[in-house]
């Protein structure tokens, strides 16, 4: 399975690690510095899951989750933050889309899991 992965992180050293990571995993990355541009990306291409980082100028992570819930309802979305322990922050991914958060500083275990758990997931839904 040849899956493909939008990452989002406007600090360019995390979005190398993490389009690292993802291509290390097998997956298909494509890496963007602004939410917006990610948006119209995934909005017009095929993509089977979203890795976004939670604080972000203009479109923080929850309202890029929210934005692709309109078009894209299944599509795993995890947001990656070093706020991962605040549960209220925690209570509104939720309820903004996000299917799972990866904390910051990551590890490249915990990246494998989140990915591994939100892939399955998936799968389970198309079952």
């Amino acid at each position: 399975m040849n899956l493909k992965v939008v990452v989002v992180d406007n600090d360019k050293s995390n979005l190398l690690l993490i389009e690292e990571m993802a291509a290390s995993s097998g997956l298909e990355v494509k890496g963007f510095l602004y939410p917006e541009i990610a948006l119209d990306y995934i909005r017009s291409n095929d993509v089977d899951m979203v890795l976004t980082d939670f604080r972000m100028p203009k479109m923080d992570g929850l309202t890029l989750a929210k934005e692709i819930r309109k078009t894209h309802a299944g599509m795993p979305v995890i947001m990656i933050t070093a706020e991962w322990d605040d549960p209220s922050l925690n209570r509104t991914a939720v309820e903004s889309g996000v299917d799972g958060i990866l904390s910051k500083p990551i590890s490249y275990e915990e990246f494998k899991v989140k990915i591994m758990e939100a892939i399955q997931d998936t799968q389970n839904r198309a079952v």
